[in-house]
């Protein structure tokens, strides 16, 4: 099948396509290359002479953390499409024999066009890029209501805000004091009104108030814009009263009446009330957006001829999970509803995955994208898979085709009439899995008992005679898979993943697998505020706030950061030890928080939990750590905001409120709340379906799946009589208050449609290999049938499960009811069709196996982490700590800060000769030439194409000189096979790990000058450079010395810090600390800018981090010592052997007495 991108061309100016873009398809790599076509084809819609710029092209796309992908991406696309067209103009383009369709267009337009004009119309491109026209829909409606306030009829000014669900609050309080609580007619009957309250809006947060808990059932968007005006959006079929609330004993069909007159006359009063209480605030909510917007274009063609000029050309991306509303704006705008327009206009490309439509519950309605699929026409389709095993896709292709399923497209599991394609594998990780014999060697070294699997699809059943058994023996084999695999192969180590329907059981799965030395933690994108670790520290706190109150203690006790034994500390003896210690460290707490802030707290409070788990730093991660650490500095930089605790807390309160609604909505998104990715550990990510959209994992564990929504059901509440819901009626959307059994029904079934299509995007992570876990259900002994009251997974009903029928083997693949059987494997009808899937029983794991493969943290270097160096458990309650860098310390008589590795206001020097003309450059002088050597030192090895993206994001010029690019190559060889020490090279280091962030404890605060000065003269003499150097510094302080290590890595069981500098100096002869001389340029520049201090300090982080990871009480032995690589020096004509090297290697003792002195002890040895 022909692919888009060869189908798609914008030189014509009314044309629209949708494209169908299946999981794992490059739907991505389409959009990039699209956009850069319509670069260079599109042209104005009021010129055909002028080509369109990155400001008339819009993309629009779900969520704010795709539109910076985008952004990312596209930005990167357009460098490539330059440097790929430069190397056309000057030499043959090798293509590695690889087919490329980017490239074949590429090639097409050199035979028919002017590359030279390409690449002068995409450099501006790139130039302006900041400028890209690339939003989520709020922003794009944001930006249209800026820019045209005349034609939108909107304020000149006005306050974003996630949503009016306050204003909603405080009309329902107002409402219940004016119509209840003062009504004369209920004065003495308050008590049964107030009961019927209560039971109509139960709810198991106790947190909530009766005014919240009403609130929170009035649907979101209860009222919409409409000719400038709100109204309400949902039909009410009763009548709005209140009289019933006083009837006592009412019956649950009676109650649930009631309940429906008291939310009408509920919505009656916030319609009236709504628009006054919205102007008052001048605020407009992130779905208000979309309203106006779409108002004002369906009644002003003047705003949407405008629109359309500015924006001829259009992506939407992910249009499965538009609106009506989102439709409205780009229908009119590129006249795209064939009712409505003749002709389309402009170039539009629609681009989504009915099977992927999974936000319902956010407004999106798939039924809206199919029937505007119909209206625009052109279907073209991405059905290459490049993400999966071949096995893994067929497995999906047959468990999702419609043939097996027995469905036809009309009646579609998926939705009515959404069909599945059949999707090609391309697959191929380069990783490589333990095989079955490996592991079971590894099991037989343990005296294990366990049969092993390597097939990339393993289906997991799992018996037992209750929920209970069932649960546990689930988490046991999951358990066992993933030590299992990490004992054979540790470099799985951040590859594994699992994915969840609910966050209770992910923090469950945590817990479980934290019991056997994994670390886990759950994946949460964007907002800090809106994780686990927010929720649990809010708890802590305010049992900090009330620390008289028991029940805040128990809460912030229970939680999963101190993970105490709960049915210890609710131990009702007179003495209860445990819970009284707990009692006085949150006296202390309290104490802390007033006098000294909330970073000390945080810190303490870590320091109090290790120490009860014996000093056990792994039962916090440093996920979590990580968390604690940037929550406690954004409550830090609020409370110099607000004067007392409470308006602390009370802020705090609304960022978790307002956190998942702003993840949803953001339209700029804050860079301090997001989450800061750089410092997880943990072997495993824990994600929810949904959050796992759009991502990918090697190897990939489904133990959960949703349940079959039910009716009145006891765990639906979201549909439970009355709710709020839209469904299609022939065409028409209407949403209404749902008090009828069968419209129930009706939209209960359309919803449980699509758990199918987010299981379908569960099970399309997978890269490698894939466990999904079948649970047994319950067969009732008196009717052998299946329990009526339980739940089973949504998902097995593709595996054969009929809820009426235990028996029933039908099904075309699968013969459900012998999955729990003897012979698990007879459940595959036809096992030739299902290459590489294997079907197994895991249920007689024990606990003392599990232990047995338990994994002990071993030191390593071949991740990226954070390094959280000198909890030793001593921190004071009496002090506020602060966080500095080597740059804070090392500055003196306010000079500009100096920077890691280039120097900003670099002196001028009669520089040596070098061996390349490029070196002599002056683009090559300052920050240009640090910054790329760092970056490339990351990406070693590293292609041709993107050492020249790299140095183009340095605004290096190859145009030039024709030769820059091949001696720019050579001399970056040149420095990665230059010998440091040893005759080690830096491309020979293979354990290593770069930028190494580290947060390094001073326990007590350090006068340099002196003390440091003393130690440097016991060590290295008192007249050596290092120790002159050193009488220039300033102060430490109490707290964290943070900062980065360019490369840490082994050599010869010690371990080494290197660091490399583009300084420029008269000459780069080698030198080494014990023969350090002021004649040598090298030390004057370790003197000059204090490097010697930076690597001891970088070494004391080392050392600390070695013991915490070997729980060793002294890590001196295992420093190596350190290399600073100044790499100027292995570039100049006539060079020496050691050139531009520095090497310590007898900096042990001295590190062990900086540690000591940081530490504030004086036992030097």
């Amino acid at each position: 099948m022909t692919h888009p991108l060869q189908q798609i061309n914008f030189t014509n100016h009314h044309q629209a396509y949708v494209i169908e873009a299946s999981a794992g398809t490059g739907k991505t790599w389409t959009i990039e290359r699209l956009y850069v076509k319509a670069l260079l084809e599109a042209s104005s819609v009021t010129d055909e002479n002028l080509p369109v710029s990155v400001e008339n092209i819009l993309v629009v796309t779900f969520t704010n953390d795709a539109t910076n992908e985008l952004k990312e991406r596209i930005s990167a696309q357009i460098q490539t499409t330059i440097n790929t067209l430069i190397y056309l103009l000057n030499q043959p383009l090798s293509r590695d024999n690889k087919p490329d369709l980017f490239i074949d267009y590429l090639l097409m337009r050199q035979a028919n066009f002017d590359l030279r004009k390409d690449i002068i119309l995409l450099t501006r491109a790139l130039q302006n890029f900041d400028q890209a026209a690339i939003f989520t829909i709020h922003g794009f409606c944001n930006r249209i209501l800026q820019d045209y306030q005349l034609e939108c009829h909107s304020a000149p000014k006005f306050e974003l805000t996630p949503s009016k669900h306050n204003i909603i609050v405080e009309l329902v309080r107002n409402f219940l004091r004016q119509y209840i609580f003062t009504n004369l007619e209920f004065a003495d009957k308050l008590e049964i009104v107030s009961s019927n309250l209560t039971k109509m809006f139960h709810s198991f947060d106790n947190e909530l108030t009766l005014v919240d808990k009403i609130a929170d059932k009035l649907p979101k968007d209860i009222l919409i814009i409409k000719d400038s005006e709100y109204q309400a959006k949902y039909n009410i079929p009763v009548v709005g009263q209140l009289q019933r609330l006083a009837t006592q004993e009412l019956s649950a069909d009676e109650l649930s009446m009631v309940k429906a007159e008291f939310l009408a006359a509920v919505i009656d009063y916030v319609c009236i009330h709504y628009a006054a209480e919205s102007e008052r605030l001048n605020n407009v909510s992130y779905d208000e957006l979309i309203q106006m917007v779409a108002d004002r274009i369906a009644t002003s063609s003047k705003l949407s001829d405008l629109v359309f000029e500015r924006y001829p050309v259009a992506f939407i991306d992910e249009f499965q999970d538009t609106d009506n509303l989102q439709w409205q704006i780009f229908g009119n705008i590129y006249h795209l509803a064939m009712d409505k327009y003749p002709t389309k206009r402009g170039s539009v490309v629609v681009v989504g995955d009915p099977k992927q439509a999974i936000y319902r519950f956010r407004g999106a309605d798939i039924d809206t994208y199919l029937m505007a699929k119909l209206a625009i026409g052109n279907p073209l389709e991405l059905n290459q898979n490049f993400r999966s095993r071949p096995e893994i896709m067929n497995f999906i292709n047959q468990l999702f085709s419609l043939e097996n399923q027995n469905c036809a497209l009309e009646s579609s599991f998926l939705g009515n009439n959404i069909a599945y394609s059949h999707v090609d594998a391309y697959g191929a990780s380069n990783l490589s899995l333990p095989t079955k014999e490996q592991l079971a060697k590894l099991a037989h070294e343990l005296e294990i008992q366990q049969s092993f699997y390597d097939e990339p699809v393993q289906l997991v059943a799992i018996t037992g005679n209750s929920a209970a058994e069932r649960k546990i023996r689930l988490l046991q084999a999951m358990t066992f898979e993933i030590l299992s695999l990490l004992q054979a192969d540790s470099s799985l180590k951040g590859k594994i993943a699992i994915i969840v329907t609910k966050n209770r059981e992910a923090s469950e799965i945590v817990s479980f697998l934290r019991k056997y030395g994994i670390k886990a933690a759950e994946l949460k994108l964007g907002n800090i505020f809106a994780t686990q670790t927010a929720q649990e520290l809010y708890v802590i706190l305010q049992a900090c706030q009330n620390i008289t109150n028991r029940k805040k203690l128990l809460n912030a006790l229970s939680s999963q950061l101190f993970n105490l034994p709960l049915y210890e500390l609710i131990n009702t003896s007179s003495h209860n030890s445990l819970l009284e210690i707990w009692q006085r460290n949150f006296f202390v707490y309290n104490q802390i928080w007033q006098q000294r802030g909330v970073i000390s707290l945080v810190y303490c409070l870590v320091e109090d939990v290790v120490a009860y788990h014996d000093g056990n730093q792994g039962i916090i991660s440093n996920r979590e750590l990580a968390n604690l650490y940037q929550l406690a500095e954004l409550l830090h930089k609020q409370s110099q905001h607000v004067h007392t605790q409470t308006e602390l807390m009370y802020w705090f309160r609304n960022k978790l409120t307002n956190a998942n609604e702003q993840l949803n909505n953001d339209l700029e998104g804050s860079n301090e709340e997001l989450v800061r990715l750089d410092n997880d550990d943990e072997q495993i990510i824990i994600t929810t379906q949904h959050k796992s959209k759009g991502l990918e994992y090697e190897v990939l564990f489904c133990p959960y799946f949703k349940s079959n929504i039910q009716l009145d059901g006891m765990y639906d509440f979201n549909y439970r009589r009355p709710f709020f819901s839209s469904y299609r009626q022939d065409d028409d959307l209407i949403s209404t208050m749902v008090m009828d059994k069968e419209l129930g029904t009706k939209i209960v079934a359309n919803d449980n449609k699509e758990i199918h299509r987010l299981n379908y995007v569960a099970l399309t992570r997978a890269k490698s290999r894939i466990y999904i876990y079948l649970k047994q259900p319950t067969i009732s002994k008196s009717t052998g049938k299946y329990f009526h009251a339980q739940r089973p997974d949504k998902l097995v009903e593709l595996f054969g499960f009929v809820a009426n029928n235990p028996n029933d083997n039908s099904h075309r693949l699968f013969n459900y009811p012998q999955f729990f059987g003897p012979n698990p494997e007879q459940a595959l009808k036809r096992p030739y069709e299902h290459p590489g899937v294997v079907v197994y029983q895991r249920n007689n794991l024990t606990h003392e196996q599990l232990q047995q493969l338990r994994l002990v943290e071993i030191a390593n270097i071949d991740t990226k982490m954070n390094i959280s160096c000198g909890l030793d458990f001593t921190i004071s309650p009496k002090i506020s700590y602060v966080r500095q860098s080597y740059s804070g310390i090392t500055r003196h008589n306010n000079d500009e800060d100096v920077t890691d590795w280039f120097i900003k206001n670099e002196t001028v020097v009669d520089s040596p000769t070098y061996q390349f003309s490029i070196l002599q450059d002056n683009s090559f002088k300052g920050a240009t030439f640090g910054t790329l050597f760092h970056a490339l030192c990351e990406e070693y090895p590293f292609t041709t194409e993107r050492l020249v993206e790299l140095s183009q994001r340095v605004n290096l010029d190859f145009n030039s000189n024709p030769n820059y690019l091949l001696e720019m190559r050579t001399m970056i060889e040149s420095c990665f096979n230059y010998p440091l020490i040893d005759n080690l090279c830096l491309n020979q280091l293979t354990s290593k790990q770069h930028e190494l962030e580290f947060n390094l404890y001073v326990n007590d605060s350090l006068e340099l000058r002196s003390k440091l000065t003393n130690l440097l003269a016991k060590h290295y003499g008192h007249e050596h450079p290092f120790t002159i150097a050193s009488r220039a510094l300033s102060r430490i302080e109490e707290g964290f010395l943070i900062g980065f290590i360019d490369l840490f890595f082994a050599h010869d069981d010690k371990y080494w810090v290197l660091d490399y500098k583009t300084n420029t100096l008269t000459n780069y002869s080698g030198a080494d600390v014990a023969n350090a001389s002021l004649a040598n340029s090298i030390i004057v520049s370790m003197c000059e800018h204090h490097y010697y201090l930076q690597y001891m300090l970088y070494l004391v982080a080392i050392k600390r981090y070695l013991e915490m990871r070997l729980k060793l009480d002294d890590a001196s032995h295992l420093i190596g010592g350190v290399v600073y690589f100044y790499v100027r020096g292995a570039l100049t004509v006539n060079n020496h052997s050691g050139d531009g090297i520095f090497i310590d290697r007898s900096c042990q003792e001295l590190i062990y007495d900086l540690d000591n002195l940081l530490k504030g002890q004086d036992d030097a040895r």
